[in-house]
């Protein structure tokens, strides 16, 4: 069928289906004996893949999104998640603490954040053929950079973390790495906007919220919230940036981004002394993540603003960094432990089970294939994916989205 006439039927379907009350909510329950949601979901798949990555984020488009990802949810899974090892960098304290992203050329990339042995090269994992490799270039050791943001112009960027006040750029186009600008160092993520800017997340406390434009090269800043105490940033369907408190939550909380007007608020404290490295967004668009510094998982509804503790009384340092996987169940990184823990979402929140893997790992990337590669923080560890074994999958388009491609 010729796309003109697909995307026509999409968006008839679309209208239809909103105006028949059914909502998104009720279309995360449809299965794969369910041929008119089926065929639907697919005709919407179809149009929403095709939306460049970077502009699914627009309001027209996010619903789309949201019924896409409902399905494929709904979906479920065939069993138990499985964790695979494949190998390490060599050397010896090499770390990728900032996470990764995925690029447009289908590998994941990773700044270098503390490492010395190999000193300054950048991360490269090709989910493909599982080969690693990296691209020298950078400086000399220690941490410099945070977890960043694709943007619309296909390059990566990295706020400074410490140790450098410049931003690192990775071209995936040309693996060309390059340095330039100047801010305060003390940033802990980078998320990109609807408008096409990427807003960095304070860490340090008296820092404002930067703002880089990469169709221009031009940096501004917000003011407003200055206690710092965030890392890792995600964007919300109501379209504004949240930030996660990591440290002393009671008093920081969570940190508010509205890219429209360029205004910050704070809000959401609640008790506790450490906290948060980001979030996964499930089907129903709250927000789902399991601790480093604290001891029970939260869940954050951006709708209501509100934060609640629930599940599990974990350790502490067991995660970092959580990813939800095209079956709706986010994932938390393990840290401090050989587990991976599972959230798993819907009406009713409950603990998921556990799988045993690698240790020393961080954030997680989601390819098209429904694996997770988690970033290892030393060369001392094996390299890991899991294996979800989600019965749906996630196009490339939709997952490197700021919805999803982030720490």
């Amino acid at each position: 069928m010729r796309c003109p006439v697909r995307r026509t039927l999409c968006a008839i379907g679309f209208v239809l289906f909103t105006l028949s009350g059914t909502g998104c909510s009720q279309h995360q329950q449809c299965g794969d004996t369910d041929v008119s949601c089926k065929l639907l979901a697919n005709l919407i798949m179809y149009d929403i893949c095709r939306v460049p990555y970077y502009k699914i984020s627009d309001p027209l488009f996010r619903g789309s999104m949201m019924l896409e990802y409902g399905y494929q949810a709904s979906r479920g899974s065939t069993g138990n998640p499985t964790p695979v090892q494949y190998g390490t960098l060599g050397g010896a304290n090499d770390f990728y603490g900032s996470g990764g992203l995925l690029a447009p050329n289908g590998k994941i990339y990773a700044p270098p954040n503390d490492q010395n042995a190999i000193n300054n090269q950048a991360l490269i994992i090709d989910p493909k053929t599982n080969i690693t490799s990296t691209i020298a270039g950078i400086g000399g050791p220690g941490p410099k950079w945070s977890p960043g943001a694709l943007a619309a112009n296909g390059k990566m960027y990295f706020f400074p973390i410490s140790g450098t006040t410049s931003i690192l750029s990775i071209d995936p186009t040309t693996n060309a790495l390059s340095t330039f600008g100047s801010v305060t160092a003390g940033y802990g993520g980078a998320v990109l906007a609807p408008n096409g800017k990427i807003y960095a997340i304070p860490m340090t406390a008296g820092l404002p919220v930067a703002v880089f434009d990469p169709s221009t090269n031009q940096f501004t800043s917000i003011s407003g919230a200055t206690t710092g105490g965030w890392i890792g940033g995600v964007l919300a369907l109501t379209g504004k940036i949240y930030a996660f408190p990591m440290g002393n939550i009671a008093a920081v909380g969570f940190l508010e981004i509205d890219p429209t007007n360029d205004s910050v608020s704070t809000f959401a404290s609640f008790a506790g002394t450490q906290g948060f490295f980001g979030g996964g967004m499930a089907p129903d668009g709250r927000f789902y993540s399991l601790p480093v510094g604290n001891h029970q998982s939260i869940v954050f509804d951006p709708f209501a603003r509100t934060v609640s503790y629930f599940g599990t009384t974990y350790p502490l340092n067991q995660f970092e960094g959580n990813v939800v996987g095209p079956n709706g169940i986010t994932y938390g990184s393990p840290r401090g432990s050989a587990t991976i823990d599972t959230l798993s979402m819907g009406p009713v929140v409950a603990t998921g089970i556990s799988a045993g893997g690698a240790t020393a790992q961080t954030s997680g990337i989601l390819v098209p294939t429904g694996r997770i590669y988690t970033i290892p923080r030393s060369a001392s560890v094996p390299f890991q994916y899991l294996q979800t074994n989600a019965r749906g999958t996630l196009c490339e388009n939709i997952l490197m989205s700021p919805f999803f491609n982030k720490f």
